[in-house]
């Protein structure tokens, strides 16, 4: 990993172009976290209410239905830069919390617990929102170093372009789940294939181990395997020897694999029941087993999840790999392939197109190697300034609906929660004791005290009562 990062910061700067890329990721991802999606998701508390609740309980998470490792990722982002900010303002608020943090540390965290987190862990949820965002734009990066060390520096280019605007990735990486990071990973898996590809070493077989077992502790999945398995099996082919499979370096990094899951979650042995119990309810959800063709998951990320153009650019980028590229294609291919059958035919996690975050690099990849053979009709593009405006211009208008939808989520996502809204106009605009029917209303404070102020009656109402004309509602 440390590798990883010297080469990404080298390219950065011997790059502008990919910083460009980069930064345009990261703002597509950072904008509308705030106030973004209302703290209502029903999973997202399973990173940053786990991360909170395992600081204060030895690291010990308070559910299993989900590996640790997100939280255990939080963790250390909240104790290096959000919880000192936090416990700053606490102290430059009150005097006396400086002395307690001094002489009983304790008592200040259990004490201050809401000022730090947030009621509710509010802060946290943002928190981690902003960690996800990070490692969105980060997958770009690695994206690149991807493309350029599998074909060339323009297919990196072009696969971190279309990575960095694409509309799934961009609203997964505006919530605090599991995907985003499974999905970093899962990259840095091929990418550190590719290295033992190159050169085989212990050292390497150990990074693979630690990266397949941290994307394995993101999420119960172990398709992160599959790139290094094709890499050793390679050397295997190489060595003409079909012992080499047991060389040592493959039982180093199983090992790495193991250990490394384990330190992410060190209480999982210790509730494998619970564990197992949880899974398996996973498994009745995601009707792991099915064999039936979904489509409708195709039909999203044609539409939407990808976009028309770039899923044009996916399919060709996949053929021109399979003909031009054909032992690159055995080791980005497979990863897809058993991940879309997984999720599309032999379960329906498919119905969830959050999962489709996870794959969606590999996707990308294709589609910058597409854009690539696409410009290739026009021999030294590369040489003439024209034509590199020309090529600007193509690979945005490829991805315009992408844009346009990310743009969109963007713009919305940074407005107040309907809920805020709906609590000004009850105290501005609603009249004194009226009575108002209502399904799950959420409201905050300002609508609370509204409701309370006014003399507002609430009648609750919902769909096993029946229907409703339009003139008793207006009753």
């Amino acid at each position: 990993m440390r590798k990883l990062f010297t080469s990404a910061l080298k390219l950065v700067k011997k790059n502008p172009l990919i910083f460009l890329i980069v930064f345009i990721a990261l703002f597509f991802r950072i904008y509308g976290i705030y106030p973004g999606y209302p703290d209502i998701h029903p999973d997202e508390s399973s990173s940053y209410a786990t991360t909170a609740h395992l600081l204060y309980n030895f690291l010990k998470p308070d559910r299993f239905d989900y590996p640790a490792g997100v939280p255990f990722i939080n963790a250390l982002g909240y104790i290096i830069f959000f919880i000192p900010l936090s416990v700053l303002k606490i102290i430059l608020m009150d005097s006396d919390a400086l002395i307690q943090l001094i002489f009983s540390p304790h008592n200040f965290f259990i004490e201050h617990k809401d000022a730090i987190f947030g009621n509710r862990f509010f802060y946290a949820m943002y928190w981690t929102r902003i960690i996800t965002a990070v490692f969105g734009a980060g997958t770009v990066l690695v994206l690149y170093l991807v493309g350029k060390k599998l074909f060339n520096k323009e297919v990196g280019l072009f696969a971190a372009f279309f990575l960095s605007v694409n509309y799934l990735h961009v609203i997964r990486s505006h919530f605090g789940l599991p995907d985003i990071y499974n999905g970093f990973f899962a990259l840095v898996s091929l990418y550190v294939s590719v290295l033992i590809l190159e050169k085989n070493t212990m050292k390497r077989y150990l990074l693979a181990g630690f990266v397949c077992g941290a994307a394995f502790a993101m999420k119960y999945q172990v398709f992160s395997l599959i790139p290094f398995i094709i890499a050793h099996c390679v050397w295997t082919i190489r060595q003409k020897n079909i012992w080499y499979f047991f060389h040592k370096n493959a039982f180093y990094a199983a090992f790495v694999f193991i250990a490394t899951f384990l330190i992410m979650n060190p209480y999982y042995l210790f509730n494998i029941e619970n564990a197992i119990r949880m899974n398996r309810q996973d498994i009745l959800r995601y009707r792991i087993g099915i064999l039936e063709f979904q489509p409708y998951s195709y039909f999203y990320l044609y539409n939407w999840g990808i976009g028309k153009l770039p899923s044009l650019m996916v399919i060709l980028g996949i053929v021109a790999v399979l003909f031009r590229s054909t032992f690159s294609f055995f080791l980005v291919f497979p990863f897809a392939f058993v991940f879309m059958f997984f999720m599309t035919y032999y379960s329906q996690g498919g119905i969830f197109p959050r999962n489709f975050a996870t794959v969606m690099p590999y996707l990308m990849l294709f589609a910058g190697y597409g854009m690539y053979t696409l410009l290739r009709l026009f021999k030294n593009y590369k040489h003439t300034f024209t034509v590199k405006v020309l090529v600007v211009i193509l690979i945005v208008g490829i991805n315009g609906s992408s844009i346009k939808n990310s743009l969109i989520l963007d713009k919305y996502y940074s407005k107040p929660w309907n809920e805020t809204e709906l609590g000004e106009w009850l105290r501005d605009k609603l009249p004194a004791n009226t009575v108002v029917r209502n399904y799950q209303l959420f409201l905050h404070t300002v609508g609370g005290l509204a409701i309370q102020d006014k003399n507002i009656i609430l009648k609750d109402w919902n769909y096993s009562k029946g229907p409703n004309s339009l003139a008793e509602f207006q009753k």
